[in-house]
């Protein structure tokens, strides 16, 4: 019997460092998978799905918003600080356009709790292909 061990045996540290980076490169080809921009013309019909889910018992909404390209929005300012070098800076993040339908009349508008720092109702309303 060859006493001799495998590289990875003798390698303990190199073959964790292939493990390692394997697994991270999974893990970005699951994410970008994720990433999905599509481009809609006006008139153009599209087909588009949500999926939602929540664990049973607690409170549950959320609002999907819609940044089209080429156009400019109000911006709030928000102070991000870095958890690894703790520097801190000002960011200025868009306020953007509820993804809507139809216009939202004014009592579902006051029950969707809209943060007027994040979002606004001020915007397109894309229609219904039925």
């Amino acid at each position: 019997m060859s006493t001799k061990k495998k590289f990875f045996a003798r390698h303990s540290k190199s073959s964790a460092l292939v493990v390692s980076v394997g697994i991270h490169a999974l893990l970005i080809v699951v994410a970008l998978s994720f990433v999905a921009v599509t481009v809609i013309q006006k008139d153009e019909a599209v087909s588009m799905e949500a999926l939602l889910g929540e664990d049973p018992g607690g409170v549950f909404y959320c609002q999907l918003y819609i940044q089209q390209e080429g156009m400019d929005y109000p911006t709030r300012s928000e102070r991000y600080t870095d958890p690894d070098t703790n520097k801190s800076e000002v960011l200025q993040r868009p306020i953007l356009p509820v993804f809507k339908t139809a216009d939202i009349p004014d009592e579902l508008a006051k029950k969707m709790e809209i943060n007027s720092s994040w979002a606004t109702l001020e915007g397109p309303s894309f229609g219904v292909v039925k």
